[in-house]
């Protein structure tokens, strides 16, 4: 369904149970249907470059999902249960409109994370606690004085560990 001018998903794409992966990338999906629960395990969802502006809910009835791509749409908040989305290892919501980051965020254990090109300004310090990470990508948010303090310390602790760690240089000059 890549590139496809979809401003929906098809409905007999809901009744695919067994569904492991589906790339809707680049179309002009605006929504999720209530249906997209029946798609129980469903590993990787790549819904990036289209027109959401929200996501349901109950998004955490994905329970299998492992990979969430949703760069590049409107999306200005993420579900407050995103956190029990314990499959959830790669999250990438980078240029969006996203404005903080869900509480529950902190419990999950990612191992790439991308929410660079917001506006976010607060950042959990227990972000930076997670074990497997690989993948920390920050760049472009307007951070404000206490997570920017914050990123003077754990930015190199990450480094430290060997974790990628993607911010603009105007935030690497400023710690």
């Amino acid at each position: 369904f890549y590139n496809n001018r979809l401003t929906a998903i098809p409905d007999g794409v809901y009744r695919l149970p067994s569904l492991l992966e589906i790339d809707l990338f680049h179309n002009q999906i605006e929504k999720l249907a209530p249906e997209f629960v029946n798609w129980k395990k469903l590993h990787t969802l790549y819904l990036s470059h289209n027109r959401l502006l929200e996501l349901p809910e109950n998004l955490n009835a994905l329970t299998s999902l492992a990979g969430l791509y949703l760069w590049d749409n409107r999306l200005t908040r993420l579900p407050e249960n995103l956190g029990a989305m314990t499959s959830l290892k790669y999250l990438r919501v980078n240029h969006n409109y996203l404005r903080a980051l869900p509480a529950s965020i902190v419990n999950l254990d990612l191992e790439e994370i991308d929410i660079s090109h917001n506006f976010i300004e607060a950042m959990p310090p227990e972000l930076f606690n997670y074990s497997k990470l690989k993948i920390f990508a920050i760049t472009d948010n307007p951070w404000n004085p206490a997570t920017r303090e914050l990123l003077k310390t754990k930015v190199a602790e990450l480094r430290a560990r060997e974790v990628f760690v993607h911010m603009s240089e105007e935030d690497e000059q400023k710690h």
